[in-house]
Formats: structure tokens, C-alpha cells, sequence
């Protein structure tokens, strides 16, 4: 008799509005539902629906209302989880403690800041703007070596759509920017900042990264850019996007991924007109998703790409997949 792999699932529902929002899923309904038939339809996975809503910590193990979590072969899941120290973050930590978690949450970890995730770039040999960080109360001290080769951008670690990059073209302007937001503010602010690279649009590349496999390329309409050099969404939903050929950035992208640990991320390519070569300027740990660009790339659904991912962290490569 085959003993059965338990795999849990966690995938939520979309916010009924669209918008991401904390804690709210990320699959349209047909995706979520294909998954889990993916999975309940190899003979030897039992699938096990679990909450990691209302999960709880007992003894360094993770339940939730119908049992202890933490014993299960693998738990698949996939909500927005933009804050390091949101409770879900902690439960999928925890869980990694004692069973297999995908995606792997520190690879969510390592992608969320900006800074962390360029760093960690940056140590690895890959190609990232230049960017600084420092308390906001030294300002004055590093404002000069900032805008020294140019404008710079004033971004929020953690991004947001867009929302809040600023750009400053002189150390006046710098000081008088972090000054400002250091004002509404108790806490020492930290400030992260990057070089601003002359660029042209047209050559933007975003690509999706899932389980080791570059999915496809895609790239913002013109009308996602303000000033013709900021994407923005007010909106937070995403979209607004054409398929491109991501083979320009393919072998830093999937590099890049290795280096954060990163089972599902994505990456923001510009190509610098000054080093006339691609440079990441920003890390998306849940990357565009877009059904459009998945049948354009001729490489598998959403569903088929997260299945494969749950089936290879249990051991069952594309072989074993098939023969299933």
C-alpha cells in the first residue's frame, strides 16, 4: 500500500476589488482551482486544505483548527505578504522550521527590501543600479555623493506600486526630501536610494521567475509610466503590460533568483544608456502574473508552473510528474 505525501494548500481568494491587498490571495479562481486538481489527481498526494489565517504556534509547531501543520509533507501557499514581520510571514517561517514551505519564505524575506535584495545582488556578482542607504539624520553628510554622478531616486524599501519614488537632482533637494519625511516621523528614518539611470522605456524588460524556470518577459504600457520614467499604479493592480522576449536578461534574472533563494520573484531590468548594459532596479516577490504572457510564452499556465513547483520540492521532477 502507498503511504500518501499530505500536502497542505493555502491559497485564498482575491480581494473582491482587485487590489492587492495584505493577506488576500492572488489566484483568479480558475487557477487556484486547477491547482488543486493538479495535485489531488497524482495518486500518491493527499491534498489537505489549511489556514494559515488563523494558524497558531504551540511548541515551536504551527495548527491551525484541524490540526498540526507542521507534519504535513509540504505546504503550498500564495497570498500577499509585503511586511517581513506580518504574522504571516512568521507562520510560514515557522513552518520551514519543520516541513517544506513553497515558496520558500526566505527567499520572500531575502526579495521584500529593496535593500536587503540589492545587497545580497550586489554579492553575488549581478547587475544592480547603484544605490545607497543611510539614516536620515546623516542626510547632510552623504547627500553630495548621492547626486555626485547625477539625479537619484528616494524609494520605499518595501515598494509600493511606484507610490513614493522621488526623484532629486541636487543634495538641497535630497536633504530637503528626507528632512520632510523624517518630520511626520518619531523613529530615525532610514533612507534607501538609487542612482538614476538615463534609460529608454522601450527597452524595459520585467520578467517572472517560478521554481527555476524564466515563464516570460513582459514590459508596462506607456501609459503605467509618469514622466517617462516611473511606473505608477494608484490603483495597486497591476496590469497594463505586453509580452516581450526576455532572452536579453534571462541568465541574470534566473541567477539573480538563485542568489535570493527565491522560488517565485521577479525582476525590473532597465537598460542603462551610460554602461549600455541591463541593470536591476527593482525585486518583485510576486511578480506580474498574467495569463496573456503565459500563452504567449508557450511554456505552460499558471497552475501548470505551481504544480510543477509543489510536485519538484516533494522530489517529483518533470519524470516522475509524468509518469504519475
Amino acid at each position: 500500500m502507498t503511504i500518501k505525501k499530505r500536502v497542505g494548500v493555502f491559497l485564498p481568494p482575491k480581494h473582491p476589488s482587485g487590489n492587492v491587498i495584505e493577506g488576500n490571495g492572488l489566484m483568479p479562481d480558475d487557477v487556484r482551482q486547477a491547482v488543486v486538481a493538479g495535485l489531488a489527481a497524482q495518486s500518491d498526494i493527499e491534498v489537505v486544505p489549511c489556514d494559515l489565517a488563523t494558524a497558531y504556534v504551540r511548541n515551536g509547531k504551527v495548527y491551525d483548527a484541524n490540526g498540526c501543520l507542521s507534519d504535513l509533507d509540504l505546504v503550498l501557499w500564495y497570498f500577499v505578504s509585503h511586511q517581513p514581520g506580518s504574522w504571516g510571514v512568521t507562520v510560514l517561517r515557522t513552518l520551514a522550521k519543520s516541513t517544506r514551505v513553497v515558496p520558500d519564505p526566505e527567499g520572500l524575506i531575502n526579495g521584500l527590501d529593496k535593500f536587503n535584495a540589492h545587497t545580497i545582488l550586489r554579492g553575488a556578482g549581478l547587475p544592480t543600479a547603484n544605490f545607497w542607504m543611510f539614516p536620515a539624520q546623516n542626510a547632510n553628510t552623504v547627500a553630495a555623493d548621492v547626486v555626485a554622478s547625477g539625479p537619484a531616486l528616494l524609494k520605499p524599501t518595501l515598494g509600493a506600486f511606484g507610490q513614493g519614488i522621488h526623484m532629486v537632482k541636487t543634495p538641497r533637494e535630497l536633504i530637503d526630501a528626507v528632512e520632510y519625511g523624517q518630520s511626520f516621523y518619531p523613529e530615525k528614518l532610514q533612507i534607501f536610494c538609487e542612482e538614476f539611470e538615463e534609460n529608454d522605456i522601450t527597452k524595459w524588460i520585467s520578467t517572472t521567475v517560478i521554481d527555476g524556470q524564466l515563464v516570460y518577459g513582459y514590459r508596462k504600457k506607456p501609459e503605467k509610466f509618469v514622466d517617462n520614467w516611473k511606473v505608477y499604479d494608484a490603483d495597486r493592480k497591476g496590469g497594463g503590460v505586453d509580452w516581450v522576449d526576455a532572452a536579453p536578461v534571462r541568465d541574470v534574472a534566473l541567477k539573480a533568483a538563485r542568489a535570493l533563494g527565491a522560488d517565485v520573484i521577479g525582476f525590473d531590468f532597465i537598460y542603462s544608456n551610460a554602461q549600455r548594459k541591463y541593470l536591476i532596479v527593482d525585486e518583485n516577490t510576486f511578480p506580474g502574473m498574467y495569463p496573456d504572457c503565459f500563452t504567449q510564452s508557450g511554456g505552460g499556465s499558471w497552475d501548470s508552473h505551481f504544480l510543477r513547483m509543489a510536485l519538484n520540492h516533494l522530489g517529483r521532477g518533470p519524470r516522475q510528474m509524468a509518469a504519475a
